[in-house]
């Protein structure tokens, strides 16, 4: 893992990132023999996904699943599958937490169950350690109370806090005035939450702009289911609704948006939909020969 991807975070979002764009796929499989390669392709993919243990990657995959398979395709098996798995999750976690009575103290550390490493994301002690640590507790706590609310609406400039240009170049100045670590733990520069760093550096407006980018995405790749006569291309349209759902949920853990190689295959797929939406957009169109 550590060999191909580099961190566990890394090939968990890889991986929900295929998962989200094959999900579709599995509604429109009319042949036996193609309909169980898919769902072994899924059930392995899915394993994979567990086993890197990366929670942002966990919660994007969900939430793009629930996206397609419940709020665009309204399936009566999707939503089965999906109120299982709450479900068996739900059971576990409270089973977990009647056993064992420390839950919310507990605390990073290298080896640990999937009941621990849930909770600890959650827990009062977790929270702590990441606060003292200068980590994504401490930066979701101070990022809107010393940079948003000095600088609200434009933010302090691009490439100046808490992404990958400030610690690439080592970007320290706005860090020292406003008497903050420099990033995560006082050394990387990057404080592991895009959304927060996009609002810092562009200020209000400037997230609003990027979450209406976001959304603008979802709308074009449902033009495109709406619109296309090619099954293929709507249901690169329904995975892609998926994936950016999944992706607007892991800007909150990491930097994904920047440095991670994620994102130049979500930004390829949004450019095949981009033509797929401009060739429907000007389908009949004289001046164009379409």
């Amino acid at each position: 893992m550590f060999a191909t991807m580099g961190r566990y975070d890394r090939l968990g979002s890889f991986v929900a990132l295929g998962l989200l764009m094959l999900f579709p796929f599995l509604f429109s499989i009319k042949k036996d023999k193609e309909k169980i390669l898919y769902l072994v392709i899924t059930f392995f993919g899915l394993l994979v996904l567990f086993l890197t243990q990366s929670r942002a990657s966990w919660i994007a995959a969900f939430l793009g699943f629930v996206a397609v398979g419940i709020v665009l395709k309204i399936d009566r098996r999707a939503m089965i599958a999906i109120g299982f798995f709450v479900a068996t999750v739900v059971i576990y976690l409270a089973s977990f937490a009647l056993i064992n009575t420390n839950v919310l103290s507990i605390s990073d550390k290298p080896n640990q169950t999937l009941g621990e490493r849930i909770f600890e994301s959650v827990s009062f002690q977790g929270w702590r350690d990441s606060y003292d640590g200068y980590g994504r507790i401490f930066f979701i706590i101070n990022t809107p109370r010393m940079v948003v609310s000095q600088h609200p609406f434009f933010g302090v400039g691009p490439g100046q806090y808490g992404g990958g240009v400030a610690a690439a170049l080592i970007h320290t100045d706005v860090y020292d005035r406003l008497h903050l670590p420099f990033g995560i733990q006082n050394i990387f520069g990057q404080i592991d939450n895009n959304w927060l760093s996009l609002w810092g550096e562009m200020g209000t407006i400037g997230l609003i702009i990027w979450i209406g980018l976001f959304v603008s995405i979802i709308k074009m790749a449902c033009h495109v289911r709406r619109t296309s006569e090619d099954s293929f291309e709507k249901l690169i349209a329904e995975g892609l609704v998926g994936l950016t759902v999944g992706m607007m949920a892991i800007g909150f853990f990491g930097p994904y948006y920047e440095f991670r190689s994620l994102m130049f295959y979500y930004w390829t797929i949004v450019g095949i939909v981009a033509l797929m939406w401009h060739h429907e957009h000007h389908k009949g169109n004289i001046l164009e020969g379409n």
